[in-house]
């Protein structure tokens, strides 16, 4: 049975170098109390939707009152299966309920649910209409050492892992060529998707907040891919001494440092370094931090990220997420000032799944305006692994679209500079009121030829709300094939795009009503087995 059925969305609007920042070696930390809340939360993304799997699920355990643990506990094991599809679940927000027990009569009991989780669905155009999980059925330590044991050969992505029953959910397979699951040992569900209508689209990070004191200051984190590792060869050290040297040759060229000597692959040997200088005439300053990981900071780690945090506007973690301990640990360090908004990146494997909600009641604590805690906080988080390779550029892009206020870029734009196969996606925004002035346009009209497989690219200025015509015709005397592509604040690719019109031939229109003020982006593209060598098109955005 194929575990897709799938169809295509046309838009959603509204220890080496390349090791992951996973380290999955820990127990997932499970809830005590027998309720499982959640309200979805708003999420903007350049590569992910929204979506809600429902669906109804079984277990066997021995006989206690707490159900709703060996439910969340089943449901880790959505982590590695979603994972083979670019996805995952936010774990923190699924809604359990109907949850029946019964006994059967040898101390055991069967526990039956129905769960609805909030899932970043790793594409923007082709979503499922219902996904299958597998989950083990017998649940407890010694059931799924078990499982893991019988299973753990096979029902994985690759061999070569240290797995183990405490993270085997992180790996878990059902797909992998050669597993095969004995219908003893697991149960199955047909989860229904539905696309959340907390999908947002075209939002800003808050900019005039964050230069209303004149400066963007900015706290980067990095941790080692070893706890107390020394070596240069240390893939997190790498990314430090990396993300250093960026700064250095980009958006910190010329700027003073504290210390005033940072050598070169500095290291274990300047641990805290911080640059400062103008950006067009605007003060930016970037403290970069080398830890082992959150879970083991020190206390003058603490310390200095609590003064550091009372004027950041952006702080980024950059290591392994810890099956959560990491990321669960940092929200709890810092010090935040009421009235100051923070936008906040959790740049660690996963780190959407273990995302909860610690930093927006903790600005909720401080402003009285801002009950849900997303007024003055954006999180960024990942729907899948990040790379240490990969972590000093995310934080640099991240960096300089935010030192720029004058040509301020949407969520999308900004994430879409990332690595596509992290899928990030920012949640918080959904309140942002941060909009750029609408610049003059008269309109696009332009005629250009493409060869098969070629592309063009068009963006309008930042135009105001209203309703406006992206239209292609032909142009030649020989019928062409041009498909367009339009994104709301970002360049639209061939995954990746708001709306597409999917006709035959070169005349194609999309009418789109802006809420709010948007750059349109605009890809033309010749269909690979387009009839013809030149496709002869005119394009108007109107």
């Amino acid at each position: 049975m194929s575990r897709l059925s799938c169809r295509n969305l046309v838009a959603v609007l509204s220890m080496t170098l390349a090791a992951s920042a996973c380290a999955p070696s820990g127990v997932p930390l499970g809830d005590d109390e027998e309720s499982a809340d959640s309200s979805e939360k708003a999420f903007t993304s350049a590569a992910a939707t929204l979506v809600t799997l429902d669906f109804d699920g079984e277990l066997s355990a021995p006989w206690q009152s707490n159900t709703t643990k060996l439910i969340k506990t089943q449901l880790f094991y959505t982590v590695g299966q979603l994972n083979d599809q670019h996805s995952v679940g936010r774990l923190d927000r699924v809604v359990i309920t109907d949850v029946k027990r019964v006994s059967t009569g040898d101390g055991w009991m069967k526990v039956t649910y129905h769960a609805s989780l909030p899932v970043a669905w790793g594409s923007k155009t082709a979503i499922p209409d219902e996904y299958r999980l597998v989950f083990p059925r017998k649940i407890g330590p010694q059931s799924l050492k078990s499982f893991t044991t019988k299973y753990s050969g096979a029902c994985v992505e690759e061999q070569g892992h240290a797995v183990s029953s405490d993270n085997f959910w992180y790996h878990f397979r059902p797909d992998a060529d050669g597993c095969a699951i004995e219908g003893a040992d697991s149960t199955s569900t047909t989860a229904s998707v539905e696309i959340s209508p907390m999908n947002t689209s075209a939002k800003y990070p808050e900019y005039d907040r964050i230069w209303s004191d004149g400066a963007l200051n900015v706290v980067a984190v990095f941790g080692k891919y070893e706890d107390y590792a020394t070596s240069p060869s240390d893939a997190g050290i790498i990314a430090y001494n990396e993300f250093i040297e960026g700064l250095r040759g980009g958006v910190a060229s010329g700027f003073s440092t504290t210390p005033a000597s940072v050598p070169t692959n500095p290291g274990v040997a300047a641990t805290d370094v911080t640059f400062s200088g103008t950006v067009n005439g605007r003060q930016v300053n970037v403290t970069a931090l080398l830890i082992d990981s959150p879970k083991v900071a020190t206390a003058a780690f603490d310390t200095r990220y609590g003064e550091l945090t009372k004027k950041a506007d952006f702080v980024i973690y950059n290591g392994h997420a810890g099956l959560g301990a990491n990321v669960r640990a940092l929200s709890t360090k810092g010090q935040f000032v009421k009235g100051r908004y923070t936008m906040f990146f959790l740049n660690g494997c996963d780190t959407f799944a273990y995302l909860d909600d610690t930093i927006a009641k903790r600005f909720a604590e401080k402003n009285a305006d801002d009950p849900n805690g997303t007024k003055y906080a954006d999180v960024l988080v990942n729907a899948m692994p990040a790379y240490f390779s990969e972590l000093p550029d995310t934080s640099l892009a991240i960096i300089e679209a935010l030192s720029d206020p004058d040509s301020p870029d949407t969520y999308e734009s900004i994430l879409s500079k990332i690595d596509p196969s992290q899928v990030v996606l920012a949640t918080g925004e959904e309140d942002n009121t941060f909009l750029p002035g609408a610049q003059a346009f008269d309109k696009i009209d332009v005629a250009n030829v493409l060869a098969p497989a070629q592309l063009h690219r068009y963006e309008t200025p930042v135009l105001p709300a209203g309703r406006y015509v992206v239209r292609t015709t032909e142009n030649g005397a020989a019928q062409g094939d041009v498909d367009v592509y339009v994104g709301l604040g970002y360049a639209p690719t061939v995954e990746l795009y708001d709306q597409r019109p999917y006709l035959y031939g070169s005349n194609e229109e999309v009418v789109i009503d802006l809420t709010q003020p948007t750059k349109l982006h605009v890809m033309v593209r010749a269909y690979e087995e387009s009839p013809v060598d030149h496709n002869h098109y005119r394009l108007v955005v109107e």
